[in-house]
Protein backbone atom coordinates (compact mmCIF):
# COMPACT_ATOMS: atom_id res chain seq x y z
CA UNK A 1 0.00 0.00 0.00
CA UNK A 2 2.18 2.78 -1.31
CA UNK A 3 0.54 5.90 -0.96
CA UNK A 4 1.91 7.19 -4.25
CA UNK A 5 0.24 4.58 -6.58
CA UNK A 6 -3.13 6.79 -5.95
CA UNK A 7 -1.65 9.66 -7.55
CA UNK A 8 0.05 7.42 -10.65
CA UNK A 9 -1.16 7.18 -14.25
CA UNK A 10 -0.68 5.58 -17.33
CA UNK A 11 0.17 6.58 -20.86
CA UNK A 12 -3.97 6.33 -21.64
CA UNK A 13 -4.34 8.84 -18.82
CA UNK A 14 -5.65 5.80 -16.43
CA UNK A 15 -5.82 5.59 -12.61
CA UNK A 16 -5.44 2.83 -10.59
CA UNK A 17 -9.11 3.12 -10.22
CA UNK A 18 -9.69 2.52 -14.28
CA UNK A 19 -7.52 -0.27 -13.91
CA UNK A 20 -9.06 -2.16 -10.79
CA UNK A 21 -12.90 -1.60 -13.16
CA UNK A 22 -11.51 -3.01 -16.50
CA UNK A 23 -9.41 -6.02 -14.86
CA UNK A 24 -12.82 -7.35 -12.88
CA UNK A 25 -12.10 -10.95 -11.90
CA UNK A 26 -8.67 -10.51 -10.74
CA UNK A 27 -9.24 -9.82 -7.30
CA UNK A 28 -11.68 -11.19 -5.11
CA UNK A 29 -14.39 -9.13 -3.64
CA UNK A 30 -12.46 -8.27 -0.10
CA UNK A 31 -9.30 -7.34 -1.81
CA UNK A 32 -11.31 -5.37 -4.90
CA UNK A 33 -12.98 -3.57 -2.03
CA UNK A 34 -10.36 -2.41 0.49
CA UNK A 35 -8.06 -1.36 -2.24
CA UNK A 36 -10.57 0.87 -3.60
CA UNK A 37 -11.22 2.76 -0.41
CA UNK A 38 -7.78 2.61 0.23
CA UNK A 39 -6.86 4.58 -3.03
CA UNK A 40 -9.83 7.16 -2.56
CA UNK A 41 -8.94 7.90 0.91
CA UNK A 42 -5.45 9.03 -0.40
CA UNK A 43 -6.86 10.47 -3.28
CA UNK A 44 -10.78 11.59 -3.96
CA UNK A 45 -10.33 12.63 -6.93
CA UNK A 46 -9.65 9.26 -9.09
CA UNK A 47 -13.67 8.52 -9.34
CA UNK A 48 -13.96 11.92 -11.34
CA UNK A 49 -10.50 11.20 -13.82
CA UNK A 50 -11.42 10.57 -17.31
CA UNK A 51 -9.24 8.43 -19.49
CA UNK A 52 -8.49 9.29 -23.09
CA UNK A 53 -11.34 8.02 -24.34
CA UNK A 54 -13.36 10.64 -21.35
CA UNK A 55 -13.94 7.67 -19.19
CA UNK A 56 -14.10 8.15 -15.31
CA UNK A 57 -13.76 4.71 -13.61
CA UNK A 58 -17.05 4.27 -13.05
CA UNK A 59 -18.19 4.29 -16.78
CA UNK A 60 -15.15 1.40 -17.16
CA UNK A 61 -17.08 -0.44 -14.60
CA UNK A 62 -19.93 -0.29 -16.41
CA UNK A 63 -18.95 -0.96 -19.57
CA UNK A 64 -16.64 -4.48 -18.38
CA UNK A 65 -19.45 -5.25 -15.95
CA UNK A 66 -17.78 -4.66 -13.08
CA UNK A 67 -20.32 -5.10 -10.09
CA UNK A 68 -18.61 -4.31 -6.95
CA UNK A 69 -16.38 -1.30 -8.61
CA UNK A 70 -20.19 -0.39 -9.50
CA UNK A 71 -21.59 -0.23 -6.50
CA UNK A 72 -18.79 0.84 -4.57
CA UNK A 73 -18.39 4.16 -6.96
CA UNK A 74 -22.19 4.66 -7.31
CA UNK A 75 -22.75 4.82 -3.56
CA UNK A 76 -19.86 6.51 -2.29
CA UNK A 77 -19.63 9.18 -5.34
CA UNK A 78 -23.22 9.82 -6.76
CA UNK A 79 -21.71 12.73 -8.41
CA UNK A 80 -19.54 11.16 -11.15
CA UNK A 81 -22.97 9.89 -12.35
CA UNK A 82 -23.57 12.58 -13.86
CA UNK A 83 -19.98 13.06 -16.26
CA UNK A 84 -20.47 11.84 -19.66
CA UNK A 85 -17.30 10.21 -21.89
CA UNK A 86 -16.11 12.89 -24.95
CA UNK A 87 -18.86 11.04 -27.01
CA UNK A 88 -21.02 12.49 -24.84
CA UNK A 89 -21.86 8.68 -23.40
CA UNK A 90 -23.21 8.66 -19.80
CA UNK A 91 -23.38 5.55 -17.53
CA UNK A 92 -26.92 4.70 -18.98
CA UNK A 93 -25.55 4.65 -22.92
CA UNK A 94 -22.31 2.11 -22.09
CA UNK A 95 -25.49 0.30 -19.92
CA UNK A 96 -27.34 -1.29 -22.58
CA UNK A 97 -24.38 -2.30 -24.92
CA UNK A 98 -25.02 -5.91 -24.25
CA UNK A 99 -28.32 -8.19 -24.09
CA UNK A 100 -29.95 -8.23 -20.77
CA UNK A 101 -29.19 -12.23 -19.95
CA UNK A 102 -25.68 -11.18 -20.32
CA UNK A 103 -25.30 -7.71 -18.11
CA UNK A 104 -25.20 -8.72 -13.99
CA UNK A 105 -25.59 -5.03 -13.72
CA UNK A 106 -29.22 -5.02 -14.11
CA UNK A 107 -30.04 -6.25 -10.46
CA UNK A 108 -28.26 -3.06 -9.87
CA UNK A 109 -31.11 -0.91 -11.52
CA UNK A 110 -33.29 -0.56 -8.66
CA UNK A 111 -30.56 0.65 -6.30
CA UNK A 112 -30.71 4.06 -8.96
CA UNK A 113 -33.72 5.67 -8.03
CA UNK A 114 -32.44 9.20 -7.56
CA UNK A 115 -33.95 11.57 -9.50
CA UNK A 116 -31.00 12.39 -11.81
CA UNK A 117 -30.46 9.15 -12.52
CA UNK A 118 -33.76 8.46 -14.13
CA UNK A 119 -33.39 12.54 -16.25
CA UNK A 120 -30.29 10.87 -17.14
CA UNK A 121 -32.06 8.21 -19.40
CA UNK A 122 -32.93 11.60 -21.45
CA UNK A 123 -29.48 12.27 -22.24
CA UNK A 124 -27.84 12.31 -25.74
CA UNK A 125 -24.68 11.37 -26.77
CA UNK A 126 -22.85 13.37 -29.48
CA UNK A 127 -25.14 11.21 -31.95
CA UNK A 128 -28.37 12.41 -30.71
CA UNK A 129 -29.21 9.01 -29.46
CA UNK A 130 -30.07 8.57 -25.76
CA UNK A 131 -29.99 5.63 -24.26
CA UNK A 132 -33.23 3.80 -25.01
CA UNK A 133 -31.91 4.67 -28.67
CA UNK A 134 -28.93 2.46 -28.22
CA UNK A 135 -31.38 -0.32 -26.12
CA UNK A 136 -33.69 -0.15 -29.34
CA UNK A 137 -31.35 0.28 -31.97
CA UNK A 138 -29.46 -3.39 -29.87
CA UNK A 139 -32.93 -5.10 -30.10
CA UNK A 140 -32.12 -4.88 -25.74
CA UNK A 141 -36.01 -4.79 -25.16
CA UNK A 142 -36.00 -5.48 -21.12
CA UNK A 143 -33.77 -2.69 -21.13
CA UNK A 144 -35.82 -0.24 -23.29
CA UNK A 145 -39.07 -1.30 -21.09
CA UNK A 146 -36.81 -0.80 -17.76
CA UNK A 147 -36.03 3.27 -18.85
CA UNK A 148 -39.82 3.95 -20.24
CA UNK A 149 -40.86 2.86 -16.73
CA UNK A 150 -37.94 4.22 -14.67
CA UNK A 151 -39.06 7.87 -16.36
CA UNK A 152 -42.43 7.44 -16.31
CA UNK A 153 -42.14 7.48 -12.33
CA UNK A 154 -40.30 10.76 -12.61
CA UNK A 155 -42.54 12.82 -14.76
CA UNK A 156 -45.99 11.02 -13.47
CA UNK A 157 -47.01 11.43 -16.72
CA UNK A 158 -50.64 9.13 -17.45
CA UNK A 159 -51.73 7.81 -20.88
CA UNK A 160 -48.65 9.18 -23.12
CA UNK A 161 -46.22 8.87 -20.51
CA UNK A 162 -43.63 7.43 -22.47
CA UNK A 163 -44.47 9.50 -25.34
CA UNK A 164 -41.54 12.64 -24.56
CA UNK A 165 -39.22 10.37 -24.19
CA UNK A 166 -39.77 8.00 -27.88
CA UNK A 167 -40.03 11.03 -29.92
CA UNK A 168 -36.44 12.46 -29.13
CA UNK A 169 -35.07 12.83 -32.51
CA UNK A 170 -31.20 12.20 -32.91
CA UNK A 171 -29.30 13.89 -35.13
CA UNK A 172 -30.57 12.02 -38.21
CA UNK A 173 -33.87 13.04 -37.78
CA UNK A 174 -34.26 9.55 -36.08
CA UNK A 175 -36.87 9.07 -33.18
CA UNK A 176 -37.76 5.82 -31.17
CA UNK A 177 -40.71 6.04 -32.72
CA UNK A 178 -39.02 5.27 -36.15
CA UNK A 179 -36.71 2.62 -34.44
CA UNK A 180 -39.28 0.69 -33.39
CA UNK A 181 -41.65 0.78 -36.67
CA UNK A 182 -38.79 -0.54 -38.57
CA UNK A 183 -38.19 -3.25 -36.67
CA UNK A 184 -39.58 -6.83 -37.93
CA UNK A 185 -39.92 -8.07 -34.49
CA UNK A 186 -40.98 -6.55 -31.08
CA UNK A 187 -41.06 -9.12 -28.11
CA UNK A 188 -45.01 -9.36 -27.09
CA UNK A 189 -45.47 -7.62 -23.98
CA UNK A 190 -42.90 -4.83 -25.10
CA UNK A 191 -45.47 -4.22 -28.07
CA UNK A 192 -48.68 -4.54 -26.13
CA UNK A 193 -47.39 -1.75 -23.41
CA UNK A 194 -47.03 0.32 -26.07
CA UNK A 195 -50.14 -0.21 -27.67
CA UNK A 196 -52.34 -0.35 -24.52
CA UNK A 197 -50.38 2.91 -23.24
CA UNK A 198 -52.13 5.55 -24.99
CA UNK A 199 -52.16 3.94 -28.07
CA UNK A 200 -48.62 5.49 -28.68
CA UNK A 201 -47.74 3.31 -31.81
CA UNK A 202 -50.80 4.15 -33.95
CA UNK A 203 -49.15 5.73 -36.97
CA UNK A 204 -46.14 4.78 -36.30
CA UNK A 205 -46.05 0.54 -36.40
CA UNK A 206 -49.01 -1.18 -38.04
CA UNK A 207 -51.33 -3.23 -35.37
CA UNK A 208 -50.78 -6.15 -37.17
CA UNK A 209 -47.05 -5.88 -36.49
CA UNK A 210 -45.60 -4.97 -40.07
CA UNK A 211 -42.55 -2.92 -39.87
CA UNK A 212 -42.39 0.23 -41.86
CA UNK A 213 -39.81 -1.08 -43.84
CA UNK A 214 -41.63 -4.24 -45.19
CA UNK A 215 -45.28 -1.84 -45.94
CA UNK A 216 -44.43 -2.27 -50.15
CA UNK A 217 -43.86 -6.31 -49.96
CA UNK A 218 -47.07 -6.52 -47.57
CA UNK A 219 -49.34 -3.98 -50.13
CA UNK A 220 -48.09 -6.50 -53.32
CA UNK A 221 -49.01 -9.59 -51.37
CA UNK A 222 -52.05 -7.96 -49.97
CA UNK A 223 -53.34 -6.57 -53.73
CA UNK A 224 -53.04 -10.01 -54.99
CA UNK A 225 -55.09 -11.98 -53.01
CA UNK A 226 -57.99 -8.97 -52.47
CA UNK A 227 -57.84 -9.02 -56.92
CA UNK A 228 -58.22 -12.92 -56.59
CA UNK A 229 -60.91 -12.30 -53.79
CA UNK A 230 -63.08 -10.16 -56.01
CA UNK A 231 -62.90 -12.32 -58.86
CA UNK A 232 -64.46 -15.17 -57.16
CA UNK A 233 -66.89 -13.13 -55.54
CA UNK A 234 -67.87 -10.88 -58.83
CA UNK A 235 -68.28 -14.74 -60.48
CA UNK A 236 -70.47 -16.10 -57.71
CA UNK A 237 -72.87 -13.38 -57.89
CA UNK A 238 -74.17 -14.66 -61.23
CA UNK A 239 -72.98 -17.82 -61.03
CA UNK A 240 -75.96 -18.93 -57.78
CA UNK A 241 -76.57 -22.11 -56.70
CA UNK A 242 -79.56 -23.61 -57.85
CA UNK A 243 -79.86 -21.66 -60.94
CA UNK A 244 -82.31 -19.12 -62.50
CA UNK A 245 -85.70 -19.05 -63.41
CA UNK A 246 -85.87 -19.20 -67.56
CA UNK A 247 -89.18 -17.36 -67.11
CA UNK A 248 -87.90 -14.21 -65.40
CA UNK A 249 -84.00 -14.69 -65.05
CA UNK A 250 -84.52 -14.37 -60.83
CA UNK A 251 -82.64 -17.41 -58.46
CA UNK A 252 -84.39 -20.37 -57.90
CA UNK A 253 -83.53 -20.03 -54.56
CA UNK A 254 -84.19 -16.35 -53.82
CA UNK A 255 -86.79 -16.56 -50.88
CA UNK A 256 -84.82 -19.06 -49.33
CA UNK A 257 -83.35 -17.28 -46.05
CA UNK A 258 -80.01 -19.16 -46.17
CA UNK A 259 -80.12 -18.16 -50.18
CA UNK A 260 -80.51 -14.52 -49.35
CA UNK A 261 -77.58 -14.87 -46.06
CA UNK A 262 -75.61 -16.30 -49.26
CA UNK A 263 -76.31 -12.96 -51.37
CA UNK A 264 -75.37 -10.76 -48.56
CA UNK A 265 -72.46 -12.40 -47.76
CA UNK A 266 -71.37 -12.43 -51.39
CA UNK A 267 -71.62 -8.75 -51.41
CA UNK A 268 -70.14 -8.35 -48.12
CA UNK A 269 -67.02 -9.52 -49.45
CA UNK A 270 -67.00 -8.51 -52.86
CA UNK A 271 -67.28 -4.88 -51.81
CA UNK A 272 -64.65 -5.62 -48.66
CA UNK A 273 -62.14 -7.19 -51.42
CA UNK A 274 -62.51 -3.29 -53.84
CA UNK A 275 -61.98 -1.54 -50.84
CA UNK A 276 -58.58 -3.03 -50.16
CA UNK A 277 -57.67 -2.43 -53.97
CA UNK A 278 -58.27 1.38 -53.09
CA UNK A 279 -56.60 1.42 -49.99
CA UNK A 280 -53.93 -0.07 -51.61
CA UNK A 281 -54.21 2.65 -54.42
CA UNK A 282 -53.91 5.04 -51.85
CA UNK A 283 -51.22 3.93 -49.87
CA UNK A 284 -49.46 4.42 -53.25
CA UNK A 285 -50.34 8.06 -53.64
CA UNK A 286 -49.35 9.58 -50.24
CA UNK A 287 -46.10 10.76 -49.11
CA UNK A 288 -47.45 10.45 -45.13
CA UNK A 289 -45.61 7.44 -43.55
CA UNK A 290 -48.04 7.62 -40.79
CA UNK A 291 -51.24 8.03 -43.29
CA UNK A 292 -49.59 4.97 -45.20
CA UNK A 293 -49.24 2.39 -42.02
CA UNK A 294 -53.03 3.09 -40.68
CA UNK A 295 -54.26 2.25 -44.66
CA UNK A 296 -52.57 -0.64 -44.10
CA UNK A 297 -54.26 -1.67 -41.06
CA UNK A 298 -57.78 -0.92 -42.95
CA UNK A 299 -56.84 -3.30 -45.87
CA UNK A 300 -55.42 -6.23 -43.41
CA UNK A 301 -58.93 -5.72 -41.49
CA UNK A 302 -61.11 -5.18 -44.50
CA UNK A 303 -59.09 -8.30 -46.02
CA UNK A 304 -60.27 -10.60 -43.10
CA UNK A 305 -63.73 -9.32 -43.33
CA UNK A 306 -63.70 -10.51 -46.94
CA UNK A 307 -62.34 -13.88 -46.19
CA UNK A 308 -64.81 -14.43 -43.87
CA UNK A 309 -67.77 -13.49 -45.93
CA UNK A 310 -66.24 -15.59 -48.71
CA UNK A 311 -66.19 -18.64 -46.49
CA UNK A 312 -70.07 -17.89 -45.27
CA UNK A 313 -70.66 -17.01 -49.03
CA UNK A 314 -69.59 -21.04 -49.70
CA UNK A 315 -71.23 -22.36 -46.60
CA UNK A 316 -74.95 -21.02 -47.29
CA UNK A 317 -74.30 -21.78 -51.00
CA UNK A 318 -73.75 -25.31 -50.56
CA UNK A 319 -76.51 -25.42 -47.56
CA UNK A 320 -79.25 -24.25 -49.88
CA UNK A 321 -77.82 -26.73 -52.27
CA UNK A 322 -77.58 -29.96 -50.48
CA UNK A 323 -80.40 -29.78 -47.54
CA UNK A 324 -83.40 -30.93 -49.36
CA UNK A 325 -81.06 -33.96 -50.37
CA UNK A 326 -78.33 -34.66 -47.78
CA UNK A 327 -78.77 -32.44 -44.15
CA UNK A 328 -76.41 -34.43 -42.57
CA UNK A 329 -73.65 -32.88 -45.14
CA UNK A 330 -75.57 -29.51 -45.82
CA UNK A 331 -75.23 -29.20 -41.10
CA UNK A 332 -71.93 -30.90 -41.22
CA UNK A 333 -70.20 -28.09 -43.44
CA UNK A 334 -71.77 -25.41 -41.35
CA UNK A 335 -70.58 -26.71 -38.54
CA UNK A 336 -67.03 -27.23 -40.56
CA UNK A 337 -67.20 -23.14 -41.61
CA UNK A 338 -67.79 -21.70 -38.60
CA UNK A 339 -65.40 -23.63 -36.57
CA UNK A 340 -62.94 -22.30 -39.55
CA UNK A 341 -64.10 -19.15 -38.91
CA UNK A 342 -63.66 -18.87 -35.08
CA UNK A 343 -59.95 -20.70 -34.96
CA UNK A 344 -58.36 -18.79 -37.58
CA UNK A 345 -58.05 -15.79 -35.46
CA UNK A 346 -54.48 -15.66 -34.99
CA UNK A 347 -53.93 -15.82 -31.16
CA UNK A 348 -56.15 -18.97 -31.60
CA UNK A 349 -53.81 -20.24 -34.15
CA UNK A 350 -50.49 -19.46 -32.42
CA UNK A 351 -51.71 -20.91 -28.83
CA UNK A 352 -53.98 -24.64 -30.94
CA UNK A 353 -53.69 -25.31 -34.16
CA UNK A 354 -49.69 -24.11 -34.47
CA UNK A 355 -48.31 -26.23 -31.16
CA UNK A 356 -50.48 -29.49 -32.36
CA UNK A 357 -49.38 -29.34 -35.64
CA UNK A 358 -45.98 -29.17 -34.17
CA UNK A 359 -46.56 -32.19 -32.05
CA UNK A 360 -48.02 -34.22 -35.45
CA UNK A 361 -45.10 -33.28 -37.60
CA UNK A 362 -42.64 -34.33 -34.67
CA UNK A 363 -44.77 -37.52 -33.52
CA UNK A 364 -44.85 -38.61 -37.66
CA UNK A 365 -40.96 -37.87 -37.23
CA UNK A 366 -40.67 -39.71 -34.49
CA UNK A 367 -42.91 -42.60 -36.16
CA UNK A 368 -40.91 -42.53 -39.15
CA UNK A 369 -37.20 -43.34 -37.70
CA UNK A 370 -39.06 -45.93 -35.61
CA UNK A 371 -40.31 -47.60 -38.77
CA UNK A 372 -37.02 -47.59 -40.67
CA UNK A 373 -35.07 -48.46 -38.31
CA UNK A 374 -37.49 -51.33 -37.23
CA UNK A 375 -37.34 -52.50 -40.81
CA UNK A 376 -33.63 -52.39 -40.95
CA UNK A 377 -33.35 -54.84 -38.13
CA UNK A 378 -36.34 -57.14 -39.53
CA UNK A 379 -33.96 -57.28 -42.41
CA UNK A 380 -31.16 -57.78 -40.89
CA UNK A 381 -32.85 -60.86 -39.00
CA UNK A 382 -33.71 -62.49 -41.75
CA UNK A 383 -30.79 -62.48 -43.69
CA UNK A 384 -29.16 -63.95 -40.75
CA UNK A 385 -32.25 -66.40 -40.45
CA UNK A 386 -31.38 -67.27 -44.71
CA UNK A 387 -27.58 -67.84 -44.59
CA UNK A 388 -28.36 -69.93 -41.47
CA UNK A 389 -30.70 -72.21 -43.34
CA UNK A 390 -28.30 -72.07 -46.45
CA UNK A 391 -25.73 -73.12 -44.41
CA UNK A 392 -27.29 -76.25 -42.72
CA UNK A 393 -29.18 -77.38 -46.33
CA UNK A 394 -25.84 -77.09 -47.38
CA UNK A 395 -24.38 -78.92 -44.84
Amino acid sequence: MDEEVAHYTINRNQNPLHLISNHYGRFNDIEQDKLMKYLVNVNDELPYMQDEDGLTPLLVAVQKRNILANKFLTAGFPDCKQIADFKGRTFWHLFVSQPAEENPLLDLTSELTTDDDRRLIKNKDNDGNTPLHLAIKNRHFDFAQFFLDRCSTVYRLTESRYHYLLSEENNDGISCYNLIGSAEHLPHEFEKNLFYTGNLLSGYRSKYGVPTTKIEAYTNTIGVIAALLATITFTAAFAVPGGLDSSNGTPFFLRKAMFQVFLVADVVAMCSSMMVLFCLLWIMTTANKANSISLLDISVFLLQTSLHATIVTFMTGLYVTTKSIAPAIAISTCVACTLLIILMHKSLIMLTVVPSLEFLIIFGQTAGRMLIFLGSTVGELLSCLWSLIKSKCCG
